[in-house]
């Protein structure tokens, strides 16, 4: 389950797993201090900022493109020992945003998501080959995370924006 919490007017904080009506507004319109550290921001008036509570972004259709961009073969791993956390550190340790698990025991590194014909977390329950109680994608289903860790934001949270190419 994806939690998201949201601020709004510096003070006000709501909390849910889907955005209803989703339209993207400018960031200048979420400039309004939060209340507990003015150093951050909280949304603004009838405007909310979006903060993801984890690293997980979601399980997504693959294909032999590959949904996440890369540039280079080195942007692969194959392990019979795989977890999340392996895939995460090979592609943050790379440099890449994002990282993918896949069927079991495969890591995609990307900095662009491609496509993101995003699927039932079902699809993605196939338990990783280093932890079997983690689960790695599926049979053409990568489940994606964040690769690196991004400046903290909100309650050592941190923010990323995802955008479909």
């Amino acid at each position: 389950m994806k939690i998201q919490r949201m601020l709004m007017y510096g003070y006000e904080c709501f909390c849910g797993n889907v955005l209803r009506k989703y339209r993207k507004r400018k960031e200048s319109d979420c400039k309004t201090p939060c209340s507990g550290n003015k150093r951050q921001t909280c949304g603004g008036p009838w405007r909310i900022s979006i903060y993801t509570v984890s690293g997980y972004i979601g399980c997504y259709e693959d294909d032999d493109i590959r949904i996440l961009y890369r540039m280079l073969y080195k942007a692969v791993l194959k392990d019979t020992g795989m977890t999340v956390q392996k895939c995460k550190q090979f592609c943050g340790k790379k440099g890449f945003k994002f990282a993918g698990v896949e069927y079991g025991y495969e890591c995609f590194c990307g900095n662009v998501l491609r496509k993101c014909r995003k699927r039932k977390e079902s699809d993605c329950k196939m338990p990783c080959s280093g932890n079997k109680r983690q689960t790695c994608g599926g049979p053409w289903r990568i489940s994606i995370y964040t690769a690196v860790e991004y400046p903290e934001d909100v309650d050592g949270e941190y923010v990323l924006q995802i955008k479909c190419n």
